[in-house]
């Protein structure tokens, strides 16, 4: 994008407050106008389409083409996080049968005890940070049953997960109770192919200093040398969402996560990992 001009001492048209002068640029996104009757604050460039228009012309050509390059920005943004929405999900027709083969069995609890999971949530991190949740589809593009979308039935209230996104742990979080029916929370063209899954309420601490799990392969791959683990023989994270996780890797991860946020430290929940 080019050089924005400087617009300072411009004069502008409003359609109803008449002539005005540009007195500040605050921001790359807004411009404040003083008119004899008011100041007034507008978005920048967008006001240029609908309510200002610069004396000279030179400026008025320049904010309807920064307006056009920031809305092909924003469409392409867009057009971006659909595709990560859909390869985010894309797993789930991939290895289908070797998938659907692997039939969940719940760990067992012990009395009292919360069971620890990991969730990989890929490019829904933070929608579903923000919204207080995990959700899964019940069924594959194929109309397969995935174990690592089963496992949401096996959480409870009070239950730890660790949220993994990126290749790192950006949050940990406590289950507000067991999981429910809930509809595709969604873009449109995602519903459509998954409509219908669960959800489990979460209350989320994101990390301010998120920790990477390579940092902890060597952790990793004592204890992920069984099947349904979250992590290959290799340390790296498997195909799916939701899995349960070894009590004792949870414990080196929450370690991990103190070092570097130790507010975390503080919650009550976590305190028996420690």
């Amino acid at each position: 994008m080019e050089e924005r001009l400087n617009q300072l001492g411009q004069v502008v048209r409003h359609k109803t407050l008449g002539e005005g002068k540009i007195i500040s640029m605050s921001d790359a996104s807004h411009i404040t106008v003083a008119f004899a009757v008011k100041t007034s604050t507008f978005q920048y460039p967008e006001a240029f389409e609908k309510y200002l228009v610069f004396d000279d012309g030179e400026y008025q050509d320049a904010a309807l083409t920064e307006l056009q390059t920031k809305r092909a920005v924003s469409e392409a943004e867009k057009a971006a996080k659909m595709q990560e929405h859909q390869e985010a999900f894309s797993y789930a027709t991939m290895e289908s049968k070797n998938a659907v083969e692997k039939k969940y069995t719940p760990v067992k609890r012990t009395e009292g005890r919360p069971l620890t999971f990991f969730v990989f949530q890929a490019g829904y991190f933070e929608d579903q940070a923000q919204g207080g949740f995990i959700w899964a589809p019940y069924f594959s593009a194929a109309g397969l049953s995935l174990f690592y979308w089963d496992s949401l039935t096996n959480v409870r209230e009070g239950d730890i997960i660790f949220h993994g996104s990126e290749g790192l742990i950006k949050g940990i979080s406590r289950a507000k109770g067991s999981c429910y029916d809930r509809d595709n929370p969604y873009h449109e063209e995602i519903s459509v192919q998954y409509p219908k899954g669960r959800a489990v309420n979460c209350e989320y601490t994101l990390l301010m200093n998120p920790i990477r799990t390579a940092d902890f392969r060597d952790e990793i791959i004592k204890s992920c040398q069984v099947k349904y683990a979250p992590f290959n023989k290799n340390g790296d994270g498997n195909q799916g969402y939701l899995y349960d996780l070894d009590a004792k890797l949870a414990s080196v991860f929450l370690k991990g996560i103190v070092e570097k946020n130790e507010e975390v430290a503080e919650l009550e929940y976590v305190r028996w990992l420690m």
